[in-house]
């Protein structure tokens, strides 16, 4: 595997056919999966859509004790505010702050300063430099930067080079980090033969609360977990080498990840959904288990944690409920089946993409749903607002963006972001979230009335895949 012999990670377009347009029957792009000819589809009018360099961002937050120099105008470190709102520890970081004069003459000066200023204000273990879209276009020497002061300042400098032009596909800049981590860590010679952590937990954009429970159910099993890169450090980076075995906890997210340290220091990675509802949960745990020779352990702990979920699911009654779930992918058809579990029905599915690692999801979706159409965009709230109003659905589950346009819609809404929807206890946080949304739906109603969409009659008169067409080559 010479993945990591580039500058970059392969765009999701190209390593997985990555789709991130599409509103039809799910089967359709099940066959052309199982012919290896994804069809390419693109918008003829996008509202919205995160591109490579929030990904990169959202993930580095995610690190411990780096810092993060922004290699670009101050509007790239725009969102950078945004994860410092939500996060109780922030890492230091900077902005090159490039002007017209910057773009087309080069700043590499600028770069070498605040990499200097960042390193003696506060020491870290690493800084990262993000080299934004605007660099891809004046094409600056950031790698020359980088190796000079690594060895001027003797600190670990990493460049992240995000594009933001050639895919469509923001969870590319999650590949972007990992790839550049990956690459330019000091790995030594040998590690791999070294003792180390039982099992790599691969988190990229879990919350603190989801981690919490990853780490009880763990604990339970008494296992030793080296977790990274959320709430993980470049130490743990340099641990993952020496694992037994690592698990995803989103598949989609940390994919790339696993392939490489499977691939170039052989720690077997085990490809699952995520462990959503009590039988994901249950399955997640029995491939763990099943890996490191702890079968019967998570057979007592799933009887265990079983029962005691259903204890507190008994109260709640979700018959004849239509949900829509707008989330990730591996997410939402996760969140999907455990709202089918808590007796409610799915009305409607979005997810941000499809590439070939979801074959065995689309094969189950079309099988069990055949009437749902399926909506792959990321964004793009004017589609979601037509949908809504032509499902009409009692609930919608996603994230607190698209849930204030649901809400909006006068749809009651239910936002993930900072809930604990993982393991058995998730089961039980989202049954009470779910009959709290259920039992305030005068708010989406109010909020309605005295909100005015940005959509005019004629788009909902409109086929909501109106501007999804065929990519012409």
């Amino acid at each position: 595997m010479s993945v990591l012999k580039g500058k970059s990670a392969p765009i999701r377009e190209k390593r997985l056919q990555t789709v991130s347009a599409y509103l039809g029957e799910a089967g359709t792009l099940l066959q052309e999966l199982k012919r290896g000819e994804l069809k390419q589809r693109i918008r003829t009018f996008s509202q919205a859509a995160a591109d490579d360099l929030l990904s990169v961002l959202h993930l580095l937050n995610g690190l411990d004790d780096v810092a993060v120099v922004i290699h670009g105008p101050r509007g790239c470190s725009a969102s950078q505010l945004y994860f410092d709102g939500f996060n109780e520890r922030k890492n230091p970081w900077a902005v090159t702050n490039l002007d017209e004069h910057d773009t087309i003459m080069g700043g590499d000066e600028s770069l070498r300063q605040a990499i200097i200023k960042l390193h003696n204000r506060y020491h870290c273990a690493g800084i990262f430099v993000v080299a934004t879209p605007v660099v891809a276009i004046n094409n600056d020497d950031v790698f020359s930067v980088v190796e000079e002061l690594r060895q001027e300042l003797g600190v670990l400098i990493i460049p992240v080079y995000t594009n933001g032009f050639k895919s469509k596909t923001g969870m590319t800049g999650y590949d972007t980090v990992l790839h550049a981590a990956l690459k330019h860590l000091p790995f030594a010679e040998g590690e791999r033969t070294k003792q180390g952590a039982e099992v790599n937990v691969l988190a990229v954009t879990e919350n603190r609360q989801d981690m919490k429970e990853i780490k009880r159910l763990l604990a339970a099993l008494n296992l030793e977990a080296n977790f990274l890169p959320r709430s993980g450090t470049l130490q743990s980076f340099m641990n993952a080498v020496r694992a037994q075995v690592s698990i995803g906890v989103n598949p989609d997210h940390c994919d790339y990840l696993g392939r490489v340290l499977a691939a170039y220091y052989q720690v077997p990675f085990l490809r699952l959904r995520p462990p959503l509802g009590i039988q994901g949960t249950q399955a997640w745990l029995a491939e763990l288990g099943k890996a490191l020779g702890l079968e019967r352990q998570v057979c007592a702990l799933h009887k265990t944690e079983k029962s005691l979920v259903a204890v507190e699911i008994a109260r709640y009654n979700f018959t004849q409920v239509k949900v829509y779930i707008n989330l990730p992918a591996a997410l939402a058809w996760g969140v999907a089946d455990l709202v089918e579990e808590l007796g409610a029905q799915v009305a409607g599915l979005s997810v941000s993409h499809i590439d070939q690692l979801h074959q065995p999801w689309l094969e189950d979706f079309s099988r069990t749903h055949p009437d749902i159409s399926l909506h792959v965009a990321q964004g793009q709230p004017f589609e979601q607002a037509n949908i809504l109003r032509r499902l009409q659905p009692d609930v919608f589950i996603g994230h607190a963006f698209d849930a204030l346009w649901a809400a909006k819609s006068g749809i009651a809404a239910m936002a993930v972001d900072h809930l604990s929807i993982l393991g058995y206890q998730g089961v039980v946080t989202v049954a009470r979230q779910l009959k709290k949304a259920l039992a305030n739906r005068n708010f989406g109603q109010e909020l309605q009335e005295s909100t005015t969409l940005p959509y005019q009659a004629p788009w909902y008169g409109k086929n909501p895949n109106w501007h999804i067409k065929l990519e012409v080559k």
